[in-house]
């Protein structure tokens, strides 16, 4: 390898490659360079006859000046064995076209490669944003294989290859050097069996009605073939629509028995037989006693959403709480020394009126006492209340009559 001046020898190998028994033909070049330009990769031939071939490849992300796609496919991609796929890479948003680093076949002994394409471009948990490279179009297949794998879980690695190569989507005559067998595609399936079959006997017929498989194949099912089979008759065959899980096989001979299995269609092919029904014996005058009712294909009925319930919170009884009466304040008592009730044939019945000042004749000097203003009764006072305190007026106005009097 020389620098962009060709001036200096800057990297070089130098194994003996005479073609002897322990040479190997294979040369490896690294270098660091310290500076940008172009580098020069030169391969001299010192002695005996020019090779057939000689291959180079740089692991960078330049490519090659002079660059040649044809026999670029390389070790381990050639490997002639039978279970191991060697997968080119075109962009998953344009799947016609291979990408321009994709390595291609023959292969030195010219075996067609690669084996299969692809896609790259796509995003991964692993590594952020797309990117690109057969790097990424190989798992992309090996996804494909597990899946394979999984639905075929008795075939071989050669086998799966098989069946990958075989179901890819062709680009051009197939196979060939750029995408080998085309584009890596999963087909559509048969569906599976039909489950649950059951048969009732008639009159020269049968009600057959059966439960539809749980695997569809990847499309949706076009029909149900059912067949009725004897040990001495030729076997009995009925369509039915995909929108039915019933119907009524007639054309049968009674006394026979019959065991009867059901088979899934789609756009693919017929899919494997149902387990057969328990064996029937149709009967003269037998009648059937389930009506056949065409199912419509079912769809996914929405799960309700139950409405919750309102929890009911019970109004608060509201707390009567009575109003405490006032109680009346009590006029302090006057205090007085009781002095002999005079005899009387009756007591008269007395009205308080406010009584005038009285100006005592006996002693003109002496200030009269002031006449007392009778204690009013509060709202609500209890009638025992109201007598006391006309007693006591009644009382007190008795007393200013009699101090109000001459003595003698």
């Amino acid at each position: 390898m020389f620098n962009p001046t060709l001036t200096t020898l800057v990297a070089a190998g130098v194994d003996e490659q005479a073609g002897g028994a322990s040479d190997i033909p294979f040369e490896y070049l690294e270098y660091i360079t310290p500076v940008t330009g172009t580098y020069h990769i030169a391969i001299g031939r010192f002695a005996g006859a020019a090779p057939a071939w000689v291959q180079v490849q740089v692991f960078s992300q330049q490519n090659l000046f002079f660059a040649t796609a044809e026999r670029s496919i390389a070790n381990p991609a050639e490997s002639s064995n039978a279970g191991m796929l060697a997968v080119g890479a075109a962009n998953w948003t344009d799947t016609n076209t291979i990408e321009p680093f994709s390595s291609q076949g023959p292969t030195m002994d010219d075996r067609v490669k690669p084996d299969i394409v692809g896609a790259d471009n796509g995003n991964s948990v692993s590594y952020e944003g797309p990117w690109f490279g057969t790097s990424q179009a190989s798992p992309h297949v090996a996804g494909l294989a597990a899946l394979v794998r999984q639905r075929f879980p008795e075939l071989t690695p050669a086998q799966v290859a098989t069946y990958l190569k075989n179901n890819a989507a062709p680009r051009g005559t197939v196979p060939n050097n750029t995408w080998g067998y085309g584009f890596a595609q999963l087909p559509f399936l048969p569906p599976g069996p039909p489950t649950d079959v059951d048969a009732v006997a008639g009159d020269a017929q049968a009600f057959v009605s059966w439960t539809a498989p749980s695997f569809n194949g990847g499309t949706p099912i076009t029909s149900y073939e059912i067949t009725g089979y004897t040990s001495s008759t030729p076997p009995v065959t009925k369509s039915a629509a995909s929108s039915s899980l019933s119907t009524i096989v007639t054309g049968l001979t009674n006394g026979i028995s019959y065991t009867f299995v059901v088979v899934a269609v789609n756009s693919e092919s017929a899919g494997a037989p149902s387990t057969a029904a328990a064996p029937v014996t149709p009967q003269s005058g037998l009648s059937l006693t389930p009506t056949p009712t065409p199912t419509p294909t079912a769809t996914s009925t929405p799960t309700a959403t139950p409405t919750p319930t309102p929890t009911v919170t019970p109004t608060s009884t509201p707390t009567f709480t009575p109003t405490p009466t006032p109680t009346p304040t009590a006029s302090s008592t006057p205090t007085f020394t009781p002095t002999p009730t005079p005899t009387a044939s009756s007591t008269p019945t007395f009205t308080p009126t406010p009584t005038p000042t009285l100006t005592p004749a006996s002693t003109p000097s002496s200030t009269p006492s002031p006449t007392p203003t009778p204690t009013p009764v509060p709202v609500g006072t209890t009638p025992g209340m109201l007598g006391l305190g006309a007693a006591l007026v009644a009382l007190m106005a008795w007393r200013l009559r009699q101090r109000s009097r001459p003595r003698p």
